[in-house]
């Protein structure tokens, strides 16, 4: 006998057969992937600066101030007194101070040395009684005799400062190779002072930023303490008085003859400045640094000095007499400059030899070079 399923048994089964698969969950939206945030832009390295330290530095760097037993020279037809650190030329007091200047000659390269000649025939046309040489004239013994020997076959006194490039020992080898042959070569690390009538010379050898000794610790660095002894002796001056230093005084803004470009700021040393004050003393030469020369300036910089200005501070950087061209501060190419400071009746003034021309091509904008060592 046939089986029967219970009728709730038959429902059951005949609803599930009927039943449609349940369909599949959807897919999960597609999640857009994160953007990374967006990197920060580089900043530039900032700017620092490095005032003198206190200190006593190398005397064969920086010579005392202290007097000897006079000792006469005489080279040519001019007669000249040495006594310790003072050096007295032979400038009738009341006459007008021609100083011709230049630095930064690098190299006795032959290009340079036609450019010495230029500059020995500017000096000439103005009527300079001494030459001053504000550091940098090369990086060993050899070039620095190869540069600094037409200058002292002019026969004129030859004022030769030490600055950031000079090692110690070559530039000492130098100059007493030199003073063989030309009693009118003096070192300014040992000649402090030099005595041109009205005119008084003080010198500042070497560099305060240690950073920019390209010799190390065989280069010449001057100390804060330097600056005390030398305003005690500025203390004793009478008439118009003039620094002359390797490294200029902190300035500020652009057009200060401490500017550099990368990263831009001013690099002098802020203890120089405070000295230049204190003592009064109104004009000074500053060589380096390169990009801001072939100008002059108030101490602060705030003012800039036109060539030909006669003015009662002016503070000159000449730029370099190398004819390695460079990018100046202002977009013009510096090939080659030298300069002649004029004092007389207690002002200053400049005038400039630039072998590119005054009118040298500017770039669309200054080259990002930080200071020429």
């Amino acid at each position: 006998m046939a089986r029967f399923a219970p009728a709730w048994l038959s429902a059951f089964v005949l609803a599930a057969a009927c039943q449609k698969p349940a369909p599949p969950p959807p897919a999960p939206a597609p999640v857009a992937p994160k953007k990374a945030a967006p990197s920060a832009a580089p900043q530039p390295t900032p700017l620092t600066f490095t005032p003198s330290q206190p200190g006593h530095s190398d005397p064969e760097c920086v010579g005392g101030l202290d007097f000897a037993p006079p000792q006469a020279i005489t080279s040519g037809s001019h007669h000249w007194t040495l006594n310790g650190y003072k050096l007295t030329l032979d400038v009738p007091t009341g006459a007008k101070v021609n100083l011709g200047v230049v630095a930064n000659l690098d190299e006795p390269s032959p290009e340079n040395l036609e450019a010495i000649d230029a500059y020995l025939a500017f000096f000439e046309a103005h009527g300079v009684q001494a030459i001053v040489v504000d550091g940098d004239s090369g990086d060993n013994a050899e070039a620095i005799e190869g540069v600094l020997t037409p200058l002292a076959k002019s026969g004129l006194p030859v004022l030769v400062d030490i600055g950031n490039r000079e090692p110690k020992g070559g530039f000492l080898d130098a100059i007493a190779a030199l003073q063989k042959q030309f009693p009118n070569v003096f070192n300014l690390s040992r000649v402090r002072e030099a005595d041109l009538g009205d005119v008084k010379l003080l010198s500042l050898p070497g560099y305060h930023d240690p950073r920019y000794l390209l010799a190390g610790t065989d280069g010449c660095l001057y100390h804060a303490d330097d600056l005390k002894s030398l305003r005690e002796t500025a203390k004793g001056l009478a008439g118009t008085l003039v620094l002359v230093s390797h490294g200029p005084p902190h300035g500020e803004g652009a057009k200060a003859i401490d500017r550099v470009q990368n990263p831009p700021g001013n690099v002098g040393d802020p203890n120089l400045t405070t000295f230049l004050a204190e003592t009064h003393i109104p004009f000074g030469i500053f060589a380096n640094i390169i990009e801001a020369g072939g100008t002059a300036t108030t101490l602060h910089g705030d003012q800039t000095i036109a060539e030909g200005t006669s003015a009662s501070e002016l503070y000159l950087n000449p730029g370099a007499g190398d004819t390695v061209p460079w990018t100046m501060n202002d977009g013009s190419q510096g090939r080659g400059i030298a300069a002649v400071m004029s004092f007389d009746q207690g002002k200053a003034s400049y005038a400039l030899l630039r072998l590119g021309g005054k009118d040298a091509p500017k770039t669309a904008a200054p080259q990002a070079a930080a200071a020429k060592p």
